[in-house]
């Protein structure tokens, strides 16, 4: 009972744990900025819902109702320094003509016509401006009730700024997309397209919400960071899920053939492999503050290990060769999982470790439980005959050439996309979206807030002058003392024309709009200032800003590489991911032969029987790669992975030396 009360509080300190889904821990720290920009900076939030046409034809019925059960779960703007409202999980979605979720950042964005433009270098003459603030006062007579938003709008914005500005915040998206109806359609697929914005970065908890609401409607997909997260996110629960019940039912059903074999002490292997798995999970969960769950589900290998050293020591009670033959099991093993623990990746840091501990508490459970408790741990071998045929020693010849030649002839890729999984009716949606418009790549600046004037005026007039698209600071606002310049022109000669040209009862209407022009020039022009303008929220995080340049060819992206040495390709940070994976696997993969051929040689005192050590590992990759080969699949990560979780060289079982002595019989003929 001492026992089964160990194991249940380990287990349930394994089933409280603190579970991490998400992508941050793929990245290597030469990506860090990568995740930390699509954490800090909210216009990394945008999202696109791309619904599937009906009968050939745009579906507007479908995406009136979204439109109308996500306006429900839209969020008002932002807390300035950290973006996220912790609310409602939609900011902003573009999906009708009612502007009241962006009634505020409209506002601030008309208001501060007078940092961005002169009074006198507007387009047209100020009598063509005062025209345009009679249509508005002709479009307002006609309002009706429902329209209230933007009624209030044109009080304050009666040039209509608010259309520039939405302009731009659609400068990420497609440009081949018209609108109509109030959302995007694109006119070769019929394909609606509705942009919009969460409150918060990728996490389960932001996307759920969204993602119950877009159940309801068939052939609507969510395309973006968080669409990609969650599903993964998902799919990382199905599969911690199913991959913990089948290995419980393997390990029961293995359990049960032994005690169907007359060796019910069978059942006490389990408490060991349980408090090993528990104590590995919970210093984990210690060291990284949580564990993954791409962690957990892989380490049900752990219990495959680690269930080898009690068997081994069960059936082997009587010799005295059992544990010398498990340690030199365990070294092997804990040798390569301890060296792939210095991995930059994270993620692989964190199985490795896992890993790791699971085996070292295994191996040291199962030895004080036999050598304390030898009478729970004594089980009458089991007697199995292994059939012979004839040929078997070219086939097991065959397979080690095979994993021989094919260890260095493979061509092994490391792509982050391997771990995405998305449903395929999602991934072609994706694909669809991301391939519409012109070509371009882009590269992304994280820039320190110091200095950050002349650092956003300098991309401005770089960006103009060679007309390459650019999104950041200095394509809203221009330089600070040219915003002095501008709101000093509003402040005398703007404000001077429109209250000697407006009647009382115009100027009454478009109050709001004679306050802002005529209001006293501000002074403090800091980046505190910038990360309070909601309109220039997207770009700001607390201390940085981020900047974004769109390259339609090569000849673009090598001007932006040369004139800002800092921005980093958003397309070859994919390949960050496989390059570290190589930087790391070009020296751990001959560390890890080279120590673990040391350790066997030091036990076997013999290069015959080290070589031999290595035959089932080495025909088992020879299988590996002939099974790869023939289903025309590359070896990618998680198979290195795998082919590295059974490097235990040393099958843990007294019989394995006369094993290896028959095959070197074979060998010899």
């Amino acid at each position: 009972m001492y026992i089964l009360g160990i194991v249940f509080t380990l287990l349930s300190s394994v089933g409280f744990a603190k579970i991490d889904e998400s992508a941050e821990i793929f990245f290597p720290p030469s990506l860090k900025y990568l995740q930390k920009s699509q954490t800090d900076f909210p216009v990394f939030w945008w999202n696109f819902l791309v619904i599937e046409p009906k009968n050939g034809k745009p579906a507007f019925s479908e995406a009136e109702q979204i439109c109308i059960r996500l306006k429900n779960l839209e969020a008002g703007d932002s807390s300035p320094q950290t973006g996220a409202s912790g609310e409602k999980p939609i900011k902003h979605i573009m999906c009708d003509n009612n502007l009241s979720g962006y009634l505020k950042t409209l506002g601030e964005w008309s208001r501060d016509i007078v940092l961005r433009e002169k009074f006198d270098q507007l387009p047209g003459l100020a009598e063509s401006q005062r025209a345009m603030v009679l249509g508005s006062l002709t479009q307002l007579s006609l309002m009706s009730s429902s329209e209230k938003s933007l009624w209030t709008l044109k009080r304050r914005d009666p040039l209509d700024q608010w259309q520039s500005y939405l302009e731009k915040s659609q400068a990420m998206s497609p440009s081949s997309f018209r609108r109509e109806q109030g959302v995007l359609v694109d006119p070769a697929s019929q394909r609606i397209v509705i942009p919009l914005q969460f409150s918060g970065p990728p996490k389960m908890a932001t996307t759920k919400p969204v993602m119950q609401e877009l159940q309801n409607f068939e052939g609507t997909h969510l395309v973006g960071g968080h669409g990609v997260a969650f599903s993964n996110e998902s799919q990382i629960h199905k599969d911690l899920t199913s991959v913990s019940l089948v290995g419980l039912l393997v390990l029961v059903g293995f359990v049960l053939f032994l005690v169907l074999k007359g060796r019910v002490g069978a059942f006490f292997l389990l408490p060991p492999v349980a408090i090993s798995v528990g104590l590995a999970a919970w210093v984990v969960e210690l060291l990284f503050g949580s564990i993954h769950g791409l962690t957990l589900a892989f380490g049900s290998g752990i219990v495959g290990l680690v269930i080898d050293y009690g068997l081994h020591g069960a059936f082997n009670s009587k010799s005295h060769m059992t544990w010398r033959s498990n340690s030199v099991g365990f070294l092997t093993t804990f040798v390569a999982l301890a060296i792939l623990a210095f991995s930059q990746i994270p993620l692989l840091r964190q199985m490795m470790i896992f890993s790791a501990l699971g085996i070292f508490f295994g191996f040291l459970t199962f030895y004080l439980f036999c050598r304390f408790l030898p009478k729970l741990f004594n089980l009458e071998p089991l007697i199995i005959q292994v059939p012979n045929f004839k040929g078997n020693g070219v086939l097991i010849c065959l397979l080690v050439v095979c994993g021989i030649f094919g260890a260095g002839w493979s061509q092994l890729k490391f792509d982050l996309r391997d771990f995405n999984f998305q449903p395929a009716a999602d991934s072609q949606a994706m694909k669809w979206f991301f391939s519409q418009g012109p070509s371009r790549e882009t590269f992304l600046t994280v820039h320190d807030k110091i200095d950050f004037d002349q650092k956003t005026a300098f991309e401005k007039k770089w960006s103009d002058e060679r007309q390459i698209q650019y999104v950041g600071l200095g394509g809203y606002l221009p330089s600070i003392d040219e915003q002095k310049k501008n709101q000093a022109s509003w402040h005398t000669a703007g404000c001077k024309y429109f209250r000697n040209h407006l009647s009382a009862s115009e100027a009454k209407v478009f109050s709001p709009f004679l306050e802002d022009i005529c209001r006293v020039p501000q002074q403090n022009f800091d980046f505190s200032l910038v990360g309070q303008k909601s309109y220039l929220r997207d770009l700001v995080g607390m201390d940085q800003f981020v900047s974004l340049l769109f390259a339609k060819d090569s000849e673009e992206a090598k001007q932006i590489r040369d004139s800002f040495p800092a921005a980093r390709s958003l397309r070859e940070a994919v390949g960050g991911f496989s390059a570290a994976m190589h930087e790391d696997l070009r020296w751990m993969i001959p560390t890890i032969l080279i120590l673990c051929t040391l350790i066997l040689g030091l036990h076997y005192k013999g290069i015959f029987f080290v070589f031999s050590a290595y035959i089932p590992f080495l025909s088992g990759m020879g299988l590996f790669f002939i099974a790869k080969f023939l289903l025309n699949e590359h070896i990618d990560l998680i198979s290195i992975l795998g082919l590295l979780m059974v490097f235990d060289l040393v099958l843990i079982t007294e019989c394995l030396s006369q094993i290896f002595l028959h095959f070197a019989k074979i060998l010899t003929i």
